[in-house]
């Protein structure tokens, strides 16, 4: 009689099961949540249109939290069937790797910030990268060369002299003259950031180019087929260069299609100057994104968060002219589904985080453009666009819209005397407090995992996040209808200003005043409408949330201020060691693989 064991199913048959189990459970959430809304709705005392219209309103943030729930119970269900790249890393010497730093340059304080990063991607990947360059653009101007121009290239000059770069075969600074833009009606370096790569990565594969002022001839001379890409504002830690060109060495041979893409662990963490606003919205404690384990579970790749490792060859084959000028602002998720993506969760990436609330809306406002741009290539004949980029491109549009559709309900249904209610479909616009909640449940499903752990992980790792999601509500819904307004103007009706970017002020040297924080006079402006219309409506018996709520929208202003005061310092390194064994965010003890972190609450 002999002896049978359990046959492991084929990759292919994983992630068919696992797309089918996602599919079901969101059927299930989705349908369920709307169908209870509408019958609780039903048994009111309220018009059929008033129905209709608070129903069609919860339709968004009810799938948005759906899908938030499915990834993450896809994630704790399937991710033993992952296996980890990081498992089965060698060594590759023989492959020639240079890092980028693309860099906008608007004055001295950007040309310290951008030679510092420089300094310190020179010192983590001395053993491994063969240079280092920046690529510096100039801000946008009214023609090809301003005044300030020479001022700063003077000042690049000294810096890179003080920072020991005499020549270019070594690493150094490339400057990419501007050119006319009759879309953005200004001198602007052409496509920014994305296409200051793509020149970067087309003057390595063909040697020469027109894109940079000046072109160190060697990049030709040396078969370089690595590039890693870094931002000003992040931080490599030690080994992460190694890990990655490690995973990418073995992927050439083990995988039927080896990615374009190899990204980090990214770890966001705020600026020295700790304050409560950082305190809360970057807690050490969270769970981090579980969209990296569903993707890669059901479409064998992860999300491309616009810093990794990039084979030059196959990125330019399979994206290269994919996009249409002026179009797209955040083409980094697009890039990961076309040019597949892997990633190296024990390679630990450090990025500086917007340490106060205008910061973080002014990030937030240029993300949501960005993604709003995305809408057209749901209907993309593009063959490497598959149903799970689309996927990605819904769920992020769902995220954004989420707020302000859940504070339209949220007041219909105070109006109606439904203040629980109410309440409750508020709070559908903050992710974190549903997934606090689920990662709570899958904790305690899981019997490997300890009290003490789902007490960090489900509670404290979400609590902060949620509670400044709270705070600064109204304003994030503003923000969210304005962006999603002009992007939809812009990419139907003026064709114009698509590239529209401003930076986010991420470092320590803006302080947040008074004076400052009059840009949130519409919070405060509408709060006050909102009070004076819904307030004669609302049943006082039960008005006390709404009340709260509203004074708490309508002092937008000073919660900022007081949110951005220092608390205390940090007393840890800013930019750790990559650990032996990874710190990944586990969601309720999903392998590292599955539950890397990116933005700690961003859910992206």
């Amino acid at each position: 009689m002999y002896r049978t064991t359990k046959r492991e199913p084929r990759p292919d048959a994983r992630r068919k099961s696992a797309e089918r189990h996602a599919v079901l459970v969101f059927i299930v959430l989705f349908g369920a949540a709307l169908a209870g809304c509408a019958a609780m709705l039903v048994r009111s005392d309220m018009a059929g249109f008033t129905v209709l219209a608070i129903v069609g309103a919860l339709i968004v943030p009810l799938a948005n939290i759906a899908m938030l729930v499915t990834q993450a119970v896809v994630v704790r269900f399937h991710s033993r069937h992952v296996v980890a790249d990081t498992a089965r890393h060698r060594r590759c010497d023989d492959v020639d790797c240079v890092v980028v730093i693309p860099v906008m340059i608007r004055n001295h304080a950007d040309v310290a910030h951008a030679v510092s990063a420089l300094d310190h991607a020179r010192a983590a990947t001395a053993a491994t990268a063969r240079a280092v360059y920046l690529l510096v653009d100039f801000a946008d101007a009214p023609a090809d060369r301003t005044r300030d121009d020479d001022v700063l290239r003077r000042s690049l000059a000294d810096a890179a002299a003080i920072a020991d770069v005499r020549d270019l075969a070594d690493g150094g600074i490339l400057i990419r003259p501007r050119v006319y833009n009759p879309a953005q009606a200004c001198w602007m370096g052409w496509e920014r950031k994305r296409g200051k790569v793509q020149q970067f990565l087309e003057l390595v594969r063909d040697g020469h180019s027109h894109a940079f002022e000046v072109v160190p001839t060697p990049l030709s001379a040396r078969s370089i087929r690595l590039v890693m890409t870094v931002d000003v504002d992040a931080r490599l830690a030690e080994g992460c260069l190694d890990r990655l060109i490690g995973c990418w060495s073995t992927s050439r041979s083990m995988l039927r299609e080896a990615p374009a893409l190899f990204v980090p662990r990214i770890e966001v963490r705020p600026t020295e100057s700790a304050n409560l606003f950082a305190t809360l919205q970057y807690p050490p404690a969270a769970p981090g994104v579980v969209s990296h384990g569903f993707y890669r579970i059901v479409g064998d790749t992860d999300v491309f968060e616009g810093k990794g490792l990039i084979d030059v060859d196959r990125f330019l084959a399979r994206v290269g002219d994919a996009f249409a000028e002026n179009t797209i602002l955040s083409h980094d998720h697009l890039e990961g589904f076309l040019g597949r993506t892997r990633l190296v969760p024990d390679a630990v990436l450090v990025e500086d985080a917007p340490i106060d609330w205008l910061g973080w809306r002014s990030r937030q406002e240029r993300w949501i453009r960005g993604d709003t741009q995305t809408l057209p290539w749901l209907f993309s004949r593009h063959p490497r666009m598959d149903r799970f980029g689309r996927l990605k491109i819904v769920h992020n549009v769902f995220y954004h819209l989420s707020a302000p559709l859940a504070l339209l309900a949220a007041v219909g249904l105070w109006t109606a005397g439904l203040q629980t209610a109410g309440t409750v479909a508020l709070s559908l616009g903050i992710p974190g407090l549903w997934m606090m909640i689920v990662d709570t449940l899958l904790g305690v499903s899981d019997r490997a995992t300890s009290r003490a752990h789902i007490l960090r992980r489900g509670i404290l790792g979400q609590a902060g996040p949620s509670a400044v999601a709270l705070l600064f509500y109204l304003d994030r819904a503003l923000v969210t209808v304005g962006a999603v307004t002009r992007s939809l103007w812009r990419m139907s009706v003026s064709r114009r200003h698509m590239l529209e970017w401003r930076p986010s002020d991420s470092g320590p040297q803006r302080t947040l005043t008074g004076k400052t924080c009059l840009r949130l006079w519409r919070s405060t402006a509408f709060a006050g409408v909102m009070g004076m219309v819904i307030w004669p409506m609302i049943d006082r018996s039960g008005a006390g949330p709404a009340a709260i709520l509203l004074t708490l929208w309508a002092a937008t202003p000073l919660v900022a201020v007081i949110t951005a005061k220092r608390i205390r310092r940090s007393s840890s390194p800013a930019y750790p060691r990559s650990p032996q064994k990874p710190r990944v965010a586990q969601v309720s003890g999903v392998p590292p693989v599955a539950a890397a972190a990116t933005h700690s609450a961003s859910y992206r």
